[in-house]
């Protein structure tokens, strides 16, 4: 009779997750921020779930991980856990870096030298009207970079579209949850609109 065979990868690891991240890495200060606004909020999660039934996973974890998601531009939760597997167990941790994409305004050479002292690569859109912009080729030659200016116009264009001659040129609603549903509500008629 042919045996299973059972692996006990716990037998040979020692080693916490925290472990494959560089000390200096800016997730580790980012770690930290996270931690404490979620550490504030424990008492609106403990509200909002039930003290019966099977136990959920719990909001922090899913919140870390969406914030993971979007700092690394990873489009899905299923390419997210492929990119950290990868990067735990064939690069030790990896060479990818945080990015802060941000519009011409923020093309000043105290934001981007300060950006990079934090070990965080500036996509800013270029500002080269009248002067000379402080993005260099270090930062344009990659892919990375068009791709993440991309990234920005298809962000600002739905709040573009939202403000032109729209409820959200100048709401007449106060308080946050109903500007929110305002603003999702003309959301979703620019997303019928583009589709």
């Amino acid at each position: 009779m042919r045996g299973t065979d059972n692996q006990q990868d716990s037998l040979f690891s020692y080693s916490q997750v925290s472990d494959f991240v560089p000390s200096d890495h800016p997730l580790r200060r980012i770690r930290d921020l996270v931690d404490e606004a979620l550490e504030s909020m424990r008492g609106t999660f403990t509200v909002s779930y039930s003290h019966t039934g099977r136990p959920s996973i719990a909001p922090e974890r899913i919140i870390r991980a969406l914030l993971l998601q979007i700092l690394y531009s990873v489009r899905s939760e299923r390419r997210m856990i492929e990119e950290i597997r990868y990067n735990m167990f064939g690069r030790r941790g990896g060479k990818r870096r945080l990015t802060a994409a941000a519009d011409k305004l923020y093309d000043q050479d105290r934001f981007i030298t300060g950006t990079r002292a934090a070990r965080v690569t500036p996509h800013v859109a270029q500002n080269t009207r009248r002067r000379r912009s402080c993005i260099d080729s270090r930062t344009t030659r990659h892919t990375g970079y068009a791709k993440s200016i991309n990234a920005c116009h298809r962000v600002e264009t739905p709040f573009g579209w939202g403000k032109f001659n729209r409820p959200l040129r100048k709401t007449m609603l106060r308080g946050l949850g109903r500007v929110g549903a305002q603003a999702k509500l003309v959301f979703a008629g620019y997303n019928l609109e583009a589709a």
